[in-house]
């Protein structure tokens, strides 16, 4: 069980919506975040510590020369969470079950026990990400997580590049499909699909992951001032479909958008069965702070 952390108790909404996220470092599920608050300021959400309810995050509010100090190393990991910038930070717990925020607290460094922290001499060793320069230019695109999680016949970080590209592509090409059903009432199962179409559920591969192998998709389009864009839609449809996967009673169930989407989407699952894993995918939504997450066991 997690030690209970003592501080000042806030609303769990005090840090968010965020404007932009960014994974620094990955393994078996995040466990650096770069994000951007609404009001823009810098924040580095820390993974801390979990147990089988909780999971907990050290979020801790960084100016830009702070930040490149702590990727780059010029402090240690372990100074950068005992002497923040404003002599605080914020304990998050989340449940494990359904990723809710339990718990905000606002608390000074020397309440973490020690048996949480960092060995002193640790540093990070990253760049800064580009996106720091820019993302208010991308903030309302969209971000799509693939995991593969390999069995122990898989050297850690490494996976068939004709796999991966495979099923990079056979998404894509359920992602247009399901975009096309939803412009096009009565699409037909064959034929090419409209490039106005195909421009706005594009994903374009913006990194990769160390550790259990993993990418990160970005949607080419993003939405509109209204919160409204087809990839939005299109992604919403998509794991619609991977949620009922297949009924109780095993028997696989019709997508309802057309032969075409029907199609593609068996042709994405008989991919990803060739991987000898299981496969995450997690969608992070414009302005919010809760993904959408999906696991396919085959």
């Amino acid at each position: 069980m997690l030690k209970r952390i003592e501080g000042t108790v806030v609303p769990n909404t005090v840090l968010g919506p965020f404007s932009f996220e960014r994974i620094l470092d990955y393994y078996d599920g995040p466990r650096l975040i770069l994000q951007k608050s609404s009001t823009g300021q810098l924040i580095l959400a820390w993974w801390n510590d979990e147990d089988s309810d909780t999971q907990r995050w050290l979020h801790i509010p960084v100016s830009k020369g702070r930040l490149i100090e702590i990727l780059t190393g010029q402090i240690t990991c372990l100074e950068a969470l005992m002497y923040p910038e404003d002599g605080f930070i914020y304990v998050l717990d989340d449940n494990v079950k359904d990723e809710s925020r339990t718990r905000t607290v606002l608390a000074e460094p020397s309440a973490l026990p020690e048996d949480s922290l960092p060995y002193p001499d640790v540093r990070f060793d990253y760049d800064l990400p580009e996106e720091a320069g820019w993302m208010e230019q991308r903030e309302r695109a969209h971000l799509l997580d693939i995991r593969f999680h390999g069995d122990t016949s898989v050297p850690e970080g490494r996976v068939s590049a004709k796999t991966m590209s495979k099923a990079v592509g056979e998404l894509q090409s359920l992602l247009d499909a399901i975009g096309q059903a939803l412009q096009q009432p009565s699409p037909n199962s064959k034929g090419r699909i409209p490039d106005r179409i195909l421009e706005q559920t594009r994903l374009d591969l913006v990194s990769t992951y160390p550790g259990s192998f993993g990418m990160r998709l970005e949607s080419h389009q993003q939405d509109g001032m209204s919160g409204k864009s087809l990839i939005r839609s299109s992604l919403d449809k998509l794991y619609d479909l991977l949620d009922l996967w297949f009924d109780p009673e095993g028997i696989p169930l019709p997508s309802r958008l057309g032969r075409r989407v029907d199609q593609r989407f068996d042709s994405f699952l008989y991919t990803l069965e060739a991987f000898p894993g299981d496969v995450t995918l997690v969608w992070i939504k414009p302005h919010s702070d809760k993904p959408r997450k999906v696991s396919l066991t085959f």
